[in-house]
């Protein structure tokens, strides 16, 4: 089944741009190139990607200050950004996780391997994207339901005060309350 989103890859090394655009391309994605941070940054607030692959290292803007900027960014907080590095090091893995990255991906790149990884990123956050939306639903069906309760209270109220007022000015005779709480009436005999 052939994946569908748009990716931003941010790679300084125009074979690796190549490399993995023919790879997320081969299975249905839409490609977007960027060669270094500052071009990244710009592209995403132009249009947000479902998804950025971006290196670690490159010339200017490196990866991590880039993952950083768009973290602090609201508008570009919430796209997945997966690291790529020929670095097997893992303080290097754990400064992308800590600059906001969600996962990392090896060079030299295994076509298998980043497939995988990128289809499981864009499914957790399409999942991601559509229970923020059942949240905002659910909240509204929260509200409505207070607000419902509140009314029912309101006139349950209103009801016991008319009835208390009644019962406190009753006298002799026989009364009636009409039985959607509207009025009340006495025979007095």
């Amino acid at each position: 089944m052939p994946l569908c989103g748009e990716v931003l890859i941010v790679d300084d090394t125009p074979e690796n741009l190549q490399v993995l655009s023919a790879i997320l391309r081969a299975e249905g994605l839409n490609v977007r190139l960027a060669p270094h941070g500052a071009f990244a940054l710009a592209s995403v607030r132009a249009r947000l990607p479902d998804l950025v692959l971006l290196d670690v290292r490159m010339p200017g803007l490196d990866g991590f200050e880039t993952c950083r900027r768009l973290r602090d960014d609201p508008a570009t907080c919430a796209v997945p950004v997966l690291f790529l590095s020929a670095s097997d090091k893992a303080e290097e893995r754990v400064a992308a996780f800590t600059a906001g990255g969600l996962d990392f991906i090896p060079k030299p790149f295994n076509a298998a391997e980043v497939v995988a990884r990128v289809s499981t990123h864009l499914t957790l956050a399409r999942l991601r994207r559509e229970l923020a939306v059942a949240n905002t639903r659910l909240a509204g069906c929260v509200r409505d339901e207070q607000a419902q309760r509140q009314r029912v209270e309101r006139v349950a109220a209103e009801r016991q005060l008319r009835l208390d007022l009644a019962l406190d000015a009753a006298g002799m005779g026989i009364w009636a309350l009409a039985g959607d709480g509207s009025g009340i009436a006495c025979d007095a005999e």
